[in-house]
């Protein structure tokens, strides 16, 4: 049987996990944006650690500078982004690329013309 001070771990927890879920994917620019401000909000109301929330915004400046028509991406920004999603838990194939706009070719484009 669980102590009340393991009910309450687990229960941030399961908590943090189901935030971090609901979380806006990061492409487009108002995405990446809103994301950024649902970590901060949760950061700031502790439903996430510090050390979750910095590794959240190193995602979405990653995502940023990857997805931005102002910067040119290098072949070793390639490189690590393709390893940071190698390395994700939920897999590189897992979530849907998003549309293509007129400023913002297919995703899958961006990775083969390394």
């Amino acid at each position: 049987m669980l102590k009340e001070e393991d009910s309450e771990a687990l229960a941030f927890v399961e908590a943090a996990e189901a935030y971090q879920a609901a979380l806006p994917l990061l492409f487009g620019d108002e995405n990446i944006r809103d994301f950024i401000a649902c970590v901060t909000f949760g950061l700031a109301t502790t439903r996430l650690l510090h050390e979750v929330a910095a590794r959240l915004l190193y995602a979405a400046q990653i995502a940023y500078n990857v997805t931005s028509p102002r910067t040119k991406i290098s072949k070793k920004s390639h490189k690590l982004l393709d390893k940071c999603l190698a390395l994700s838990p939920l897999g590189p194939k897992s979530v849907p690329p998003p549309p293509p706009t007129k400023n913002h070719p297919p995703i899958h484009l961006i990775a083969e013309n390394k």
